[in-house]
């Protein structure tokens, strides 16, 4: 069995031994820390977006000199 503690609507913590301890709910094996719980179901965490490439400013700077768009 696998039990949460779930603290202001999100799974605070996941316990594998022992029975139920007040507390602890009992929840499915997908369930980690994280999830939100609104008191049916659990929802998982949204996933975070890929990271935007990034460019130096030096570089931006030397393409528009380049470009004859800066006195």
């Amino acid at each position: 069995m696998k039990y949460a503690r779930i603290i202001d609507g999100v799974v605070d913590s996941i316990s594998f031994e022992g029975g139920p301890e007040p507390g602890w709910t009992k929840v499915p094996d997908d369930v980690f820390a994280g999830f939100s719980f609104d008191g049916e179901k659990f929802t998982g965490p949204e996933p975070t977006p890929p990271r935007r490439q990034t460019v130096l400013k030096s570089v931006v700077q030397a393409r528009i000199i380049d470009a004859g768009k800066m006195p």
